[in-house]
């Protein structure tokens, strides 16, 4: 076959289907690096997420709030309580996934707090279905809890 002879009209179309594949091989290249990223710092971004609740719970009581947090591994139970003659309650549990931080909370339903990229070198989560702007640790911890505060806000008393 003598490519001398081929058509301009194919010779473009051959180009155009190179390019878009190239195309193809650098997202799914930038997609294994994003993942790559995300396996590599997702521990330790969930270590200083469980670490900023904590924090955090230790401080409910200057809110009027009572709050509890029980760790293991790979979950973590965030409980919230506002004492008195009609005591509020809920709780969130939060347990690492592969591309996510799924939470549960007790009257709120669940959500998702997704894995994704700030920049080369730093990951950030972000809520599924809704805009959120991307969360570092504290910001995420600050999410939980201000759904949880919400949610006792909401049972009166």
């Amino acid at each position: 076959m003598n490519d001398t002879l081929m058509p301009e009209w194919m010779k473009k179309k051959q180009e155009q289907v190179e390019l878009e594949n190239a195309k193809q091989e650098a997202i799914r290249q930038r997609d294994l690096a994003v993942a790559s990223l995300i396996q590599l710092k997702s521990p330790d971004f969930w270590k200083r997420l469980k670490e900023q609740l904590g924090i955090a719970v230790e401080f409910l009581p200057k809110l009027g709030l009572q709050g509890q947090i029980t760790d293991t591994f790979e979950s973590v139970r965030v409980s919230m309580s506002r004492p008195g003659a009609y005591p509020n309650q809920t709780y969130t549990d939060l347990s690492l996934q592969p591309r996510s931080i799924h939470c549960t909370t007790l009257n709120g339903g669940a959500y998702e707090l997704n894995f994704s990229t700030h920049s080369d070198t730093e990951i950030c989560v972000v809520q599924s279905n809704t805009y959120t702007p991307p969360l570092n640790p504290e910001e995420a911890a600050k999410l939980i809890l201000e759904k949880m505060m919400e949610i006792i806000r909401k049972q009166g008393g």
